[in-house]
């Protein structure tokens, strides 16, 4: 039985509180907790504030206390430091995105991305090509605002911009899925899901299903 670690590198706590109550309904039997970082962007949107999220992992990663059954999940679409951590423990380190992608190739063959943050776009893209992950993703789609914006109260002028993202890729691309890469529209995924007509999944989600599973 292993205990599940939520590493959020954004350095919003109560996002990482979240994450957990989701995951605890997910992971089975085996614990479930969560660490955030305490330097960095409340919420990752940026290169500069994933550049300073990788260094944040890794000092956090120091001060803290592993058992011989953790698995690490990197909670951000980015996956900011999986590398280096993985040659920092011998525990399985696993990023949110490699795991929800895997996780949504298993069971769709045309994947759209849509995700909050103009400069997602390109990084997603870069991430794709570089893990060997553009097989069955038809499209990236984003919003000018970030991701951040579905954990605060104006929530809802995120909604209308994420459906008519996706919409861009199921009719222009024929995405037959729609992937909502990132924690924060994790909180969107039941209101958006219900204006589409193709499958939507949440990254989040999808990578605790991949991780508990492998």
């Amino acid at each position: 039985m292993s205990n599940l670690v939520i590493l959020n590198p954004n350095t919003n706590a109560l996002l990482t509180e979240r994450l957990v109550e989701k995951a605890s309904m997910l992971w089975g039997q085996g614990r479930v907790r969560g660490v955030t970082a305490t330097i960095g962007a409340p919420y990752i949107a940026s290169r500069v504030s994933h550049v300073v999220a990788e260094y944040a992992v890794l000092k956090l990663f120091e001060t803290l206390k592993w058992g011989p059954h953790d698995k690490i999940l990197m909670a951000c679409f980015g996956d900011p430091a999986v590398k280096a951590l993985r040659e920092m423990t011998t525990l399985p380190v696993m990023g949110m995105a490699y795991a929800a992608l895997k996780g949504c190739q298993q069971k769709e063959t045309a994947i759209g991305i849509v995700t909050g943050g103009l400069p997602w776009k390109a990084m997603i893209e870069e991430f794709l090509r570089a893990e060997q992950l553009a097989d069955g993703v038809v499209g990236v789609e984003v919003t000018e605002e970030s991701g951040g914006v579905a954990l605060s109260s104006e929530k809802d002028k995120l909604i209308q911009p994420i459906i008519e993202a996706a919409q861009r890729l199921i009719i222009e691309k024929k995405a037959t899925s729609i992937l909502m890469a990132g924690t924060g529209l994790s909180e969107l995924k039941d209101e958006i899901a219900a204006c589409l007509c193709v499958p939507v999944y949440c990254s989040f989600v999808e990578s605790v299903i991949y991780f508990n599973m492998i």
